[in-house]
């Protein structure tokens, strides 16, 4: 697989392999990985949420640390709808701004 990381207002991949806690796993500095799979499915970390719950989880976050950065990942065959939603989302959540990643896979 090929990942590229993209600054932007938007973004896109799949879920990073993390402990049982995704909190504590992360280092200082690391962003929120929020991921939206080709299935749809939404993560944060390894915790998969629904669209509706999205705002409240991600806002939960922004308390914890609101200069964390937030990196949506996504399989680049996603509709850009799809990923547009879910970056809308976060930033109405409070995030100050959003990365983006696409993973393809190499042939």
């Amino acid at each position: 697989m090929v990942g590229c990381r993209v600054r932007a207002e938007g973004a896109r991949h799949l879920p990073s392999e993390v402990g049982d806690n995704p909190e504590k796993d992360q280092k200082e500095g690391d962003p929120l990985i929020v991921s939206v799979t080709l299935d749809r499915k939404i993560w944060i970390e390894a915790i998969a949420v629904s669209e509706e719950n999205l705002e409240t989880k991600i806002a939960e976050f922004v308390e914890k640390d609101p200069t964390r950065k937030m990196l949506l990942k996504g399989d680049e065959q996603l509709v850009l709808g799809d990923v547009r939603k879910v970056m809308d989302h976060v930033k109405k959540a409070g995030a100050k701004g959003v990365e983006l990643a696409v993973e393809s896979t190499q042939k």
